[in-house]
């Protein structure tokens, strides 16, 4: 219902401006700031206005637009412009930005065949990791990123804060049972990272990489699945790096850097 009565208030109100935070239009994408709004209607909100034009003239279509001053970009779209009060209630930040905008989910399911390099976020639950690790996915080219359930949520705003609205860019499946078989039987190896894992090894042409949470690390099932075990060299004086930085360093080696 959510989804449909945005759109219905999209397409029939259609406001100049908005002033009060307490607008249906406002209250709706406010309230896809909670995951369980999000799943109901399959959007979610992005906030900032490099994000967003970023994402808009990259061919990603918002549903609807809020913004406190006018952009020529925006003009083909249905944009409310909105008051400092109500901006500051769509933000999810102390500072509220400029730009806001609704975006449907991708919904689809994976085709592993077609996979070449996959990132599986193994119970990742600090949004700000999620975010980072997609964004560090898609700048290396990745096909696509699976997370378990007990990661944080795709669309959270800290995870698209995060992400710099690369959510948008990649495939994005959660499992409450990881695919291992579909996985195996794709023909894409299993890398998962482990502080005890080899530091000496090279990725196949086609892999999957798996990151784990800082505080438990991989999951059983993961760890007996993984075709090798690995880590990163660390001679230093201190050897624990935070999974979004560990996760990224890993992204690139495997595609040769």
């Amino acid at each position: 219902m959510l989804a449909l009565s945005l759109r219905l208030y999209c397409l029939y109100m259609k406001p100049a401006h908005i002033e009060s935070p307490k607008n249906p239009a406002i209250m709706e994408a406010c309230s896809l700031k909670e995951k369980k709004y999000r799943d109901r209607a399959g959007m979610f909100l992005m906030e900032g206005d490099k994000f967003i034009l970023s994402a808009i003239e990259k061919g990603h279509m918002p549903i609807k637009v809020f913004a406190q001053k006018l952009y020529k970009s925006l003009e083909p779209f249905d944009v409310a412009t909105i008051s400092q009060r109500a901006a500051k209630a769509l933000s999810d930040t102390a500072s509220p930005q400029s730009l806001y905008a609704v975006f449907e989910e991708k919904k689809e399911n994976p085709n592993f065949e077609e996979i070449k390099k996959l990132l599986i976020l193994d119970g990742i639950q600090d949004p700000s990791n999620v975010g980072t690790l997609i964004r560090s996915a898609v700048c290396a080219g990745y096909c696509a990123v699976l997370a378990s359930s007990e990661s944080a949520d795709f669309y959270a705003p800290k995870t698209v804060r995060a992400s710099a609205g690369s959510v948008l860019d990649i495939s994005l499946y959660r499992y409450s049972d990881m695919p291992f078989s579909e996985i195996r039987n794709a023909g894409i190896a299993l890398y998962a990272a482990e502080a005890a894992g080899e530091s000496n090894f090279c990725f196949a042409e086609r892999s999957a990489l798996a990151v784990g949470s800082e505080g438990s690390g991989l999951s059983s099932a993961m760890r007996a699945f993984a075709d090798k075990l690995i880590s990163i060299p660390m001679p230093g004086a201190f050897d624990s790096l935070n999974a979004a930085v560990a996760g990224s360093i890993l992204i690139f080696k495997s595609i040769g850097f």
